[in-house]
C-alpha cells in the first residue's frame, strides 16, 4: 500500500494548482471536525484518514485497480488479466493476483485463447497494437498517394501511338497507347 500512497502522492503534487485546490476542498468537505483528517476508517486502525491517504483512495478508484476474482481480495501490484475478456470491453476484465492465478484459484468462462497477461505486459501489448495498427494506416496512406501521383504522371502523357516505360520500385511496366 505504500507505493499506492506514494504513486498518488506523486500524481498530486505534479497536478495544477487548480486540480489540488479542488482536493484540498474534497478532503474538507470529509473532515468535519477540522482536525486535518477524514471522518472515516484507516488503515491504521485510528477510525481517520490524512488527507494524503484519502488522495491515494481516491486514486484507487479512479485508476480502475482491480479485486481478484479468485480470493476477492484489492490487488494493489501486479496482477493477471484475461486478454480476450479485456479486448471485448466488458465491465469486468477478469483480473486475479499472482497467487490465485498461481494456484489456479479462480473459475473463468473458457473463450478461445483463454490467454491471460500481467498488466505490465498487457499494456505493452496494447502499445504495439497500436503503433502496428499506425503504421498500416501510414503505409495506406503513403501507397494511396503514390498511386495518385502515378495517375497525375500518366495523365500528363499525350494520347498517341507510343511505348512508355515506367520504373517503379525496380519493375519495368511498359504501357502501351
Amino acid at each position: 500500500m505504500e507505493e499506492l500512497l506514494k504513486t498518488a502522492g506523486i500524481y498530486y503534487n505534479s497536478s495544477s494548482a487548480n486540480l489540488k485546490q479542488l482536493a484540498r476542498e474534497f478532503f474538507k468537505s470529509l473532515d468535519f471536525d477540522n482536525d486535518a483528517k477524514s471522518a472515516s476508517m484507516s488503515s491504521s486502525g485510528n477510525g481517520s484518514l490524512k488527507f494524503m491517504e484519502v488522495m491515494s483512495l481516491y486514486y484507487i478508484i479512479k485508476s480502475g485497480r482491480p479485486f481478484c476474482e479468485g480470493c476477492d481480495e484489492f490487488i494493489p501490484g501486479m496482477f493477471f488479466t484475461c486478454s480476450e475478456c479485456f479486448e471485448n470491453g466488458t465491465n469486468n476484465p477478469f483480473c486475479v493476483c499472482p497467487m490465485c492465478f498461481e494456484n489456479e484459484r479462480f473459475i473463468h468462462p473458457s473463450h478461445k485463447s483463454n490467454l491471460f497477461l500481467d498488466n505490465y505486459t498487457l499494456l505493452e501489448a496494447k502499445r504495439q497494437s497500436a503503433m502496428a495498427t499506425r503504421i498500416a494506416a501510414e503505409a495506406k496512406q503513403l501507397e494511396a498517394k503514390r498511386e495518385e501521383e502515378l495517375l497525375a504522371t500518366f495523365a500528363t502523357f499525350p494520347r498517341q501511338n507510343q511505348v512508355i516505360n515506367v520504373v517503379i520500385e525496380n519493375f519495368t511496366f511498359r504501357l502501351f497507347w
